[in-house]
């Protein structure tokens, strides 16, 4: 996500969150699993610690063995990219391309190529909403929070006059990226999506048709579970942060989700709780949505929806979603006096399950 945070503190918290996201879909699976399974497929499922969050992937097959094969060399695949792409690893090929910027055009990865290239595309579609050279807005918030201050309006505009995301100039011939000085780029609104779509990719190339990658806030569900129904997720009510309660059980086959709030990851300032979501067109918090749920044909596009919806706000937000392709999004908004509040866009209902 669009971030401002101390790292140690958000990835206790994400680790918290995607402990519930996972209690949560364990207990919505074990719900809707008949008794006996098809006849020859067996799930092995499998939780591991990585990118500061908790990691299930379960795997469909014909035999066991094979099924846990599959999801090992999945795990390996999903670590090899997020070594790659972690910005807070000075070692990484990211942190190594950020410390390039204002030098000569460099040689990077088809991976992180294709990463960078996916955040540039998404600008201009939302709006400005999302913004992959955010960096120095998140680093100003997360400075202000361990101040305990407000960010003053000429540190905001300081920090938007490094945002350059239509100077950064990409080869596609040579696969090179230059960034003009100054520039550091964080991909951390999309990078565990862009991360669980390439994995889902990798398992599909191994021959893996049915298969659930879950990382927290993030999914992608491959074919269907073992006994022949979709694959059931559920939406976390934003005002239950330490127990688990759905709001919305969803059935995806073939399909990517992606669940993002100011519920669980936020900045405290003055005693007054910030998203970790900053606008990169304003520079200040977006704190209106609650959270907001996005599902589509990938996990980039979803996480990166995800992220700039809960910039954008219902209206704006919705709007974006109606005219994209198999997409569709629920906002959740919280008012004092009625309490909760949903703005589905057309597509979403379809989903869900009760």
């Amino acid at each position: 996500m669009q971030n401002a945070r101390n790292p140690d503190l958000a990835a206790r918290a994400a680790l918290g969150a995607a402990l519930i996201v996972l209690l949560v879909l364990g207990a919505l699976l074990a719900a809707h699993r008949p008794p006996d399974p098809e006849p020859h497929r067996v799930a092995v499922s499998e939780t591991r610690s990585l990118m500061s969050t908790w990691v299930t992937i379960t795997v469909v097959g014909t035999e066991r063995a094979a099924a846990r094969r599959q999801v090992n060399a999945a795990f390996s695949e999903m670590a090899r990219l997020a070594t790659m792409l972690n910005a807070h690893d000075p070692h990484s090929e990211l942190s190594r391309l950020n410390a390039a910027a204002g030098g000569d055009p460099v040689v990077v990865s088809p991976e992180l190529y294709d990463a960078v290239r996916a955040g540039l595309l998404w600008r201009p579609r939302t709006e400005g909403a999302f913004d992959i050279t955010i960096a120095p807005l998140l680093e100003l918030w997360k400075r202000c929070g361990r101040e305990n201050r407000m960010p003053t309006p000429d540190e905001i505009a300081a920090a938007r006059a490094r945002l350059c995301a239509d100077r950064i100039e990409c080869d596609d011939a040579r696969r090179t990226l230059r960034l003009p000085d100054g520039a550091r780029l964080d991909l951390g609104g999309h990078g565990k999506g862009f991360i669980v779509q390439r994995t889902a990719d990798y398992l599909r190339r191994r021959g893996v048709g049915d298969a659930l990658i879950a990382a927290s806030g993030d999914m992608c569900a491959l074919g269907r579970r073992a006994d022949g129904g979709a694959w059931v997720v559920g939406v976390q009510d934003p005002r239950s942060a330490d127990q688990p309660a759905i709001l919305a059980k969803l059935a995806l086959s073939d399909r990517a989700v992606s669940t993002s709030g100011n519920y669980q990851r936020y900045v405290v300032i003055g005693g007054r709780r910030h998203s970790h979501i900053i606008d990169p067109r304003t520079g200040r918090s977006a704190d209106d949505v609650a959270g907001v749920t996005v599902i589509g044909p990938d996990a980039v596009t979803t996480d990166v929806l995800d992220t700039a919806l809960s910039v954008l706000g219902p209206e704006a937000g919705a709007a974006l979603v109606e005219r994209l392709p198999d997409a569709a999004a629920c906002f959740v908004l919280l008012d004092e006096a009625a309490g909760l509040r949903f703005v589905r866009t057309s597509g979403f209902a379809r989903y869900e399950t009760p």
